[in-house]
């Protein structure tokens, strides 16, 4: 997954303005990432690792509601 990708997730999952996709991730996408992580119940690292991954893939599919 490119970095314009995640930064699209994040933004969809309201954790970054659309103006912080720009493909470069810094300090403003891996503070989004802790965000969704938070909403996503996982341990909040702002670090888009394997378990980030595979929890908002799980998410996506799922088709539920935003989390808060």
């Amino acid at each position: 997954m490119t970095v314009k990708q995640k930064q699209s997730l994040l933004c969809y999952m309201d954790c970054l303005e659309p103006a912080g996709i720009d493909g470069l991730w810094g300090p403003e996408s891996a503070k989004a990432t802790e965000a969704m992580q938070h909403k996503l119940g996982i341990e909040p690292d702002g670090i888009w690792g394997d378990q980030t991954d595979s929890a908002i893939r799980e998410y996506i599919y799922s088709g539920a509601d935003l989390p808060e």
